[in-house]
């Protein structure tokens, strides 16, 4: 920031109109700027990531196969609903799993659970049953390099100022690199699949694929997590808004009697339009406790 301007747009009118002008004022060349210093990629990886960043020579290139790709994959569709499948059922099991037995009381700490559950559920939802996240060195190494996320960016002697966070990020690519080098994308979903192979097109190494995929757990981790906690903590700091948001998910419980009992499903698609307070629980937990702004260049 010491050698360059910064403008800041707080009129609605005015950020409708840079939104509307994605070529002038673009996203591509802040998101390269921070894949590369926050992944330390090679020379090599840098470069295909510069060229033609912005499709100024037509839509092609890393960025924009790499755009088109991942749009494919959350598309409504088979792949999408793939991993909310997976990720719900993962947190249904440690739901399931709090539940102490003959009555007793649990004590958590709720920061260090909802972290650690979204970032199971999500990460196995992602990449499938060989998850790097599996292994409690690699998730403690992940929240370590989010930890000092920001003297990273900063990128003032990385080497002094973000040691701990930057050995951590090489431990957390080293675990990925295991991973693309035994296929193991191979069995996780849609979206790191087409990440693979569209890095692999443009050819880019695996050992950048692997620091590339640390910042897109970046991407799929740091706004979830935080999320979630607050909901939470929102949510059960007042007892009426709790008791209306578990009515409305009540109604929408279905029981099916099964020889072994009766199994209880809810149509996730239809909690959003049927759930009220509680959708507007979590709309107000991000307008309250998200920390962010869009950026262009």
């Amino acid at each position: 920031m010491l050698t360059s301007k910064l403008y800041v747009v707080n009129s609605i009118d005015l950020i409708s109109s840079i939104q509307r002008l994605p070529k002038v004022l673009a996203f591509p060349p802040i998101e390269a700027k921070f894949a590369m210093t926050i992944c330390a990629s090679s020379k090599e990886g840098n470069e295909i990531i510069a060229n033609n960043l912005n499709g100024e020579d037509g839509d092609w290139g890393y960025s924009h196969d790499l755009y088109t790709s991942m749009h494919a994959a959350l598309a409504p569709g088979s792949g999408l609903d793939g991993m909310n499948r997976m990720m719900i059922q993962n947190i249904a099991h440690s739901l399931n799993g709090l539940k102490p037995p003959g009555g007793q009381v649990m004590e958590i700490n709720l920061g260090e659970w909802s972290r650690h559950e979204i970032t199971m559920a999500t990460t196995n939802s992602v990449y499938g049953r060989c998850n790097p996240f599996k292994d409690p060195k690699v998730e403690k190494a992940f929240w370590e390099f989010e930890n000092g996320l920001i003297m990273i960016l900063i990128n003032q002697l990385p080497s002094l100022t973000a040691r701990k966070a930057g050995r951590a990020r090489d431990r957390v690519a080293d675990a990925f690199r295991t991973y693309f080098e035994a296929k193991h994308h191979e069995y996780g979903s849609m979206l790191v699949q087409h990440r693979y192979n569209t890095s692999i097109q443009n050819k880019v190494s695996v050992d950048d694929i692997a620091r590339f995929e640390v910042g897109g757990s970046l991407a799929v981790l740091v706004n979830t997590a935080p999320a979630v906690f607050w909901m939470l903590f929102y949510l059960y700091s007042n007892p009426l808004v709790l008791e209306e948001c578990r009515t409305e998910v009540g109604s929408l419980v279905l029981d099916t009697k099964e020889s072994n009992g009766t199994r209880k499903t809810i149509d996730i698609t239809s909690v959003k339009q049927n759930c009220p307070t509680l959708t507007s629980a979590f709309q107000e937990v991000l307008r309250q406790r998200t920390l962010g702004a869009q950026v262009r260049q």
